[in-house]
């Protein structure tokens, strides 16, 4: 077939047709600006997904370089004509975007599914794309014997890596949702579409946003009527609550490793343990079993020493009372002062133990 010219028209471009090194097979997605296929490299002699679009070339594309395994690799873009035709391609992912998957298990069970449902979606899904679903995963071995929450853990905790792989990398993706997270054979979700920092080093704002809607898309991952309830749900509702509180410092290997806590089946008692009334009490009001921590054994060591020095300095060698004047002030300004800088020194560290035994992140 004659390759054509590229067109103004995104729908010029239909399955058969040649553009670049590529033949178009089928199309997988669309939008107002883009058009989505499964194409043919011919050069390459292999299947991808081609992203087809109006926009002119945006940057670097170096986040293509990224290897992780939750992250997908961008191949290269191209750019044709005047005025520009985008072309990105990437590798072909056969199980469709999350969202196209969970809509699909909504309408089975939409309370009930599990990580064995879960599968059998995907699956379905790889055999309308003519992909056979692998025989041999780890991670289809383990998403099989998961509870719905558990898989939401297992994803988030896998998805809170990559992000913070690519923050690390001076990457963010700005507008996270499960349009955004493709599945592979093996069922591993993987990260679509990162943007690079524009300038400096990547900020809270950019970090609190990928947080944020991270969790919300997990929350809207459980069900509906007891998610809230679970270990899980309250971790997430916490984590909700920090990524909107702008002085909060977000650290997404702390979410990753909560949220892998979440899928072990004692996850009640790890992520909230039972708390006797002093653990209550120093979780509650830190600063004030701190100060009382400080407070009484000063308070003993200072009737000592007045008593000690009584008995054994004024009494015996008739002391006036200037010397016990003298004395009394010293003690009463040392220890107090002593408690002031010992309270000042720890201010942070009772931040630190308040949020810890409200399961905040520090």
């Amino acid at each position: 077939m004659q390759e054509p010219t590229p067109a103004r028209e995104l729908d010029a471009y239909q399955p058969g047709v040649v553009i670049d090194d590529f033949q178009l097979i089928r199309q997988i997605g669309s939008s107002a600006d883009a058009r989505v296929f499964f194409a043919y490299q011919r050069s390459m002699q292999r299947g991808v997904a081609l992203r087809i679009s109006r926009s002119a070339l945006e940057g670097s594309v170096e986040f293509g370089q990224f290897e992780h395994p939750h992250i997908v690799r961008i191949y290269d873009q191209r750019q044709l004509g005047d005025p520009p035709l985008r072309l990105l391609y990437m590798p072909y992912h056969p199980g469709g975007d999350l969202r196209h998957l969970v809509t699909a298990l909504q309408r089975q069970s939409p309370e009930a599914w599990d990580g064995k449902q879960f599968l059998q979606v995907l699956d379905d899904q790889l055999r309308l794309s003519d992909f056979d679903p692998p025989m041999d995963s780890l991670q289809r071995e383990r998403i099989q014997a998961l509870a719905r929450h558990q898989l939401v853990s297992l994803f988030g905790a896998q998805l809170a890596e990559a992000l913070d792989h690519a923050h690390r990398g001076g990457f963010y993706h700005g507008r996270l949702s499960a349009d955004h997270i493709v599945l592979s054979e093996t069922a591993m979700p993987q990260l679509l579409r990162l943007l690079p920092q524009a300038a400096g080093a990547l900020g809270q704002q950019q970090v609190r946003q990928d947080v944020g809607d991270l969790v919300e898309l997990l929350q809207t991952l459980l069900p509906e009527s007891t998610g809230g309830s679970t270990d899980v749900g309250k971790l997430l509702q916490r984590w909700a609550r920090a990524a909107s509180d702008p002085t909060a410092e977000l650290r997404l290997p702390e979410l990753a490793h909560q949220l892998q806590i979440g899928m072990d089946p004692d996850s009640a008692r790890l992520l909230t343990p039972p708390q006797q009334p002093l653990r209550r009490l120093a979780g509650r009001a830190p600063l004030a079993v701190i100060v009382l921590t400080l407070l009484i054994p000063n308070v003993i060591a200072g009737v000592f020493n007045y008593i000690y020095n009584y008995e054994s300095i004024i009494v015996p060698l008739h002391a006036d009372r200037t010397f016990q004047r003298v004395m009394t002030g010293i003690i009463a300004i040392a220890y107090p002062g002593a408690l002031v800088v010992g309270i000042w020194l720890v201010r942070r560290l009772c931040r630190e133990v308040r949020q810890r035994f409200r399961g905040e992140p520090t």
